[in-house]
């Protein structure tokens, strides 16, 4: 649905949770990609967090 698109999040993705529904799990059922802040950071930030594509 949104193939350019990206949404990044703190949380982990939990299919099985009963309680509540993650956003990675929601962004996935959406078919819109999903990254954790982290992972995202240690792709595009510099050692000085400058962040740049």
């Amino acid at each position: 649905m949104a193939p350019d698109y990206t949404l990044v999040t703190h949380e982990l993705s939990n299919p099985q949770s009963k309680k509540r529904i993650l956003i990675p799990d929601a962004a996935n059922a959406m078919q819109v990609d999903s990254i954790q802040i982290y992972d995202l950071l240690s792709q595009h930030a510099k050692d000085n967090f400058t962040f740049s594509l």
